[in-house]
């Protein structure tokens, strides 16, 4: 019929994450058993989100601006923490061992 269908995708891959983001969040000890201390490097309050190796959210607290003492109920394995602020967001990894 002589009509042409025309369609653009973009697609944006990343591969990594700016190193900036894991430099700024202080997370000690690792591996962590019963506890950990995680340093909010923002003026204000933010959202921590723990995910597991699968990806699943397996728990959610609030952090205030600075140190922090939070308390795992975790089972052994390596975590991904995820926090959340106003000015933006920061990512570290987290080990828990169980005897």
């Amino acid at each position: 019929n002589g009509c042409t269908v025309s369609t653009e995708v973009n697609i944006e891959l990343i591969v990594g994450v700016d190193e900036r983001t894991f430099s700024e969040v202080q997370v000690y000890p690792v591996p962590a058993v019963n506890s950990v201390n995680v340093v909010n490097p923002f003026p204000a309050n933010a959202t921590l989100n723990v995910y597991d190796a699968n990806g699943r959210l397996v728990m959610v607290t609030a952090l205030k601006s600075g140190l922090n003492t939070v308390q795992l109920d975790l089972p052994t394995g390596d975590y991904v923490l995820w926090m959340d602020g106003q000015s933006g967001q920061r990512i570290a990894r987290l080990i828990v061992v169980k005897s």
